[in-house]
């Protein structure tokens, strides 16, 4: 795998140098290899039969996959040739499938440069409100402008549920991570075409610091899943739940998922017995993200 260069007028990394990763490295996801664009609405996810037989196709298809690194996926979706159409894990990966976008969508004009740079900050901050405080903007700006940017990506959710391989290759282009390597593998279902990358869940280390009730329900969390979700699934109260994440809050020392996912992908944490903060990266000043 080749290197990828930054922009050497902003060693720091901002947004502006995550687009300056060579086009070559993109034919990895080999564009061509897609037969029908989808609309930007339509996802897997709304279509619960669809999804269950392309996860099933796509956990077989990571038998044969084959090694890429983790931070061409951000480059991708920036590229708005792709939105993602499911995500999902198993015991040992997650899997996010992309699918190509329309050549021309309404959902583009939400994927501006300036407003893509906030989410860029809320995955690598590991919250809302240390942007807010960077960028002098209330957290429910932030909040409003990360989410419409992940919708434009085909997700249904805010920034504080973002699949976990999307803060995964934003912390890999910014060199914030050892956890590089992805998985690529290629499937068709029902005539359209996927590209699908898998990465081994991060989260293993948290056992050893978590009762195994905390250690479960976290796992549902850093799914994506929510407190009725996550009740329904272990046959518990929400109360009970939410509970059970505050205690493991606690030890591990996160306000929330964002800041726990951020943590999990951002250091090593088989070599440390305990979590540790990573050092906040720097970002090139932020434009007047109001006026994207």
């Amino acid at each position: 795998m080749r290197s990828r260069p930054h922009d050497d007028r902003d060693p720091a990394g901002g947004f502006h140098s995550i687009r300056a990763v060579e086009t070559p490295l993109l034919e990895e996801f080999s564009v061509e290899r897609w037969t029908e664009p989808v609309d930007a609405s339509w996802s897997t996810a709304t279509t619960p039969g669809v999804a269950e037989s392309l996860r099933s196709l796509a956990l077989r298809a990571d038998s044969s996959s084959r090694p890429v690194d983790v931070g061409m996926l951000w480059t991708e979706l920036c590229s708005r040739r792709c939105r993602i159409a499911d995500y999902f894990f198993s015991e040992t990966s997650c899997f996010i499938a992309l699918a190509p976008a329309l050549a021309v969508s309404p959902f583009d004009r939400k994927l501006t440069r300036k407003k893509l740079d906030v989410l860029e900050r809320v995955l690598l901050r590991g919250g809302q409100k240390p942007v807010a405080v960077e960028l002098g903007i209330a957290p429910s700006t932030v909040a409003i402008i990360a989410g419409s940017c992940l919708r434009a990506m085909g997700l249904d959710c805010g920034a504080s549920r973002a699949p976990l391989p999307l803060a995964l290759s934003v912390h890999a282009l910014h060199q914030r991570t050892e956890l590089r390597e992805a998985r690529l593998s290629h499937v068709t279902h029902q005539g359209r075409s996927y590209s699908v990358l898998s990465t081994p869940r991060p989260e293993r280390c948290l056992a050893r610091e978590l009762s195994p009730a905390e250690y479960a329900v976290t796992r549902l969390l850093i799914e994506g899943r929510s407190h009725a979700q996550i009740s329904a699934l272990r046959h518990t109260s929400v109360r009970t739940v939410a509970n059970q994440l505050a205690a493991a809050f606690h030890k591990l020392g996160v306000s929330g998922r964002c800041e726990l996912v951020c943590r999990l992908v951002a250091s090593e944490f088989e070599s440390k017995p305990k979590l540790a903060t990573p050092a906040t990266p720097r970002l090139a000043p932020a434009a007047n993200v109001m006026n994207a």
